[in-house]
């Protein structure tokens, strides 16, 4: 599965739902629909496996920021930035992979 959409429109809370790391809540009208919202029940076969995502740069250039203090290995490198897809972002900075962010 993969969820995707703009920053803060609930991507995590989608997933988080379904592997029952967050539980459903109802707004009840009253007693009966309270007692029901509390009976809500997650089933889930096999195995599951999340990794969110805490974001983070460094204050230097975008190559550090995708070495992240690795050595630079040139072929390595560039194969790297073709699979994140960041070819065509890398291109559009005034200094290419050496523009300083953070």
């Amino acid at each position: 599965m993969c969820v995707v959409g703009p920053v803060a429109s609930g991507k995590s809370t989608l997933v988080q739902g379904l592997i029952g790391e967050l539980l459903p809540v109802a707004l009840p009208d009253n007693d009966q629909q309270r007692q029901q919202s509390n009976d809500s029940r997650l089933n889930v076969s096999g195995r599951i496996s999340y990794a969110d995502q805490i974001p983070f740069i460094l204050n230097a250039t975008v190559r550090d920021n995708i070495l992240f203090g690795e050595p630079y290995i040139q072929d390595r490198y560039e194969r790297v930035v073709e699979a994140c897809c960041l070819t065509e972002d890398i291109e559009t900075f005034s200094h290419k992979d050496l523009t300083e962010i953070g």
